[in-house]
């Protein structure tokens, strides 16, 4: 599906490229008309007038050299030849003109009423057509950059969920791998009545098979969400976008039919050439469903050649893997929907309960507390007020699994666009009791439960001893529970011992 939506959304962006060009042309095209006629209106003009044009039929800018042409030209004894800028001599030629008319008096007319025509023509493409399309081409351009920017990131983040997917698994994979096969020693209990462990017994073990199989859990759980959510905005911006290419087709063969209609209306002496294109962009069905057709029939054909290109690449780099854990397995075995992680056969007790480090600032913090099969005490903080001492496990565990952020241009802008930002980060326990190593004494009142774990120093803390002790109190929402728990430990603990 992955791969799928992104060849579809790369011919879309490959098409919505192509429509920005072809609208980038037709301005081009229009404005190319506009200046070219404008150029030619001023050169008629210029024609007319016999003032701005040397011998060699170029316009003359310069003002000193116009003045001079005017003088030198304005002496001739001619009745064409240019005047002085005075609205009665003006007057008084264009009277000689009628009377004394020649045989260039009706070719130099002409050159006035091409002028007009031509320079009307280009004012008219300008504000008219030019303006139109060009504001047609700036919003295309922030539409397709505003829905690049999403799609990009929608699939991105898709492919990150799916990359965290494939590192929690291989994380899965090889941790069980290592208990199957017997790579990790069964630690003694420490403290527990009747055990023979010595300090020097004290387990380093700390990987635990459910911490690692309850984020694969989760995390396929969350691809699941995020590609529910991210497939939804995609089918919505595609939608969008063929919607939004539809519309510029007809706007733009609107604006060409004006352009051709203008064209056609200045130069009428060729209706050979401009009749044709006319009359096809007339006759041409513009209708939104063929419209739609066209468009998906192009983004199909791109899409096409796209796979063929991938696939010639793939052919000259692909490389059979030397060794694969999985080689060899069918793909469909995998096709089954995972169980709540606190389902698990590696999870022993949860309980949601407060928890409080010994010192004068410490303070009793809401925490859901996990014991697997490999006697680890996990806790995670549970940050939501909804949850109280007491609550339901799997509604304290609900809490931490993060919200799926679908990319739009609102979450963009905000910053919170990332479907897998810090999705892991609740989910990592806040404080994690190796339970071969803890001793646990029942409090006064007996809801609660004092806890004394027993570790193995590192660094340069060695200096002071093989071993260090931390403590924590554990408050439960009644003594039955605190014993409940305390029962599950020393279940593990026999277990594993």
């Amino acid at each position: 599906k992955l791969e799928s939506s992104s060849l579809y959304w790369r011919a879309f962006r490959s098409l919505l490229d192509t429509s920005i060009y072809e609208t980038s042309r037709a301005e081009r095209v229009v404005n190319g008309a506009a200046k070219a006629n404008k150029a030619f209106a001023d050169a008629m003009k210029a024609s007319y007038d016999d003032m701005f044009l040397d011998e060699k039929g170029l316009i003359v800018s310069d003002p000193k050299k116009q003045k001079k042409l005017l003088d030198l030209r304005s002496q001739q004894d001619y009745v064409g030849a240019p005047r002085l800028p005075d609205e009665k001599k003006k007057a008084q030629a264009l009277e000689e003109r009628r009377k004394n008319a020649n045989n260039l008096t009706a070719v130099i007319d002409t050159q006035a009423l091409m002028a007009a025509r031509f320079g009307e023509n280009a004012e008219q493409l300008e504000s008219e057509i030019l303006s139109e399309i060009s504001v047609l081409r700036q919003s295309l351009q922030a539409k397709v950059a505003d829905m690049r920017v999403i799609g990009d990131q929608i699939l991105a983040e898709l492919e990150k969920v799916d990359s965290e997917v494939s590192v929690a698994w291989d994380a899965y994979y090889s941790t069980a791998n290592q208990v199957f096969s017997g790579g990790l020693m069964k630690p003694k209990a420490l403290h527990r009545a009747g055990s023979t462990a010595t300090e020097d017994d004290v387990a380093e073990n700390t990987i635990d098979v459910w911490l690692v199989e309850m984020h694969y859990r989760v995390a396929v759980s969350y691809q699941t969400s995020a590609w529910e959510k991210g497939s939804a905005e995609l089918t919505k911006l595609f939608s969008s976008m063929k919607e939004m290419e539809c519309q510029r087709r007809l706007d733009l063969r609107e604006f060409m039919v004006a352009f051709m209609q203008r064209q056609d209306r200045l130069f009428t002496a060729l209706p050979l050439i401009h009749a044709p294109v006319l009359q096809e962009l007339v006759e041409r069905e513009m209708d939104k469903s063929s419209l739609e057709g066209t468009v998906q029939a192009a983004i199909r054909k791109r899409a096409e050649k796209l796979q063929r290109e991938e696939l010639k690449n793939k052919e000259k780099e692909k490389k059979e893997p030397t060794s694969s854990p999985l080689k060899g397995v069918n793909v469909e075995d995998g096709n089954f929907t995972l169980a709540s992680p606190l389902l698990s056969d590696l999870l022993c007790k949860t309980k949601v309960i407060e928890r409080k480090n010994f010192g004068m600032m410490s303070t009793w913090k809401l925490c859901l507390v996990v014991i697997t099969s490999d006697a680890f005490a996990h806790m995670f903080d549970i940050p939501n007020a909804r949850v109280s001492l007491g609550s339901a496990p799997e509604v304290a565990f609900q809490t931490l699994v993060p919200e799926v952020q679908v990319p739009s241009a609102e979450t963009i802008k905000s910053g919170k666009s990332n479907l897998i930002k810090g999705w892991c980060d609740s989910l990592t326990p806040t404080e994690t009791l190796n339970l071969m190593n803890c001793k646990l004494v029942f409090g006064f009142d007996g809801s609660t439960l004092d806890v004394q774990e027993t570790t193995v120093t590192t660094g340069a803390s060695k200096v002071f001893g093989k071993t260090t002790k931390r403590k924590l109190s554990l408050k439960f929402s009644s003594k039955l529970e605190s014993q409940d728990f305390m029962f599950a430990v020393n279940q593990v603990q026999g277990e594993l011992e």
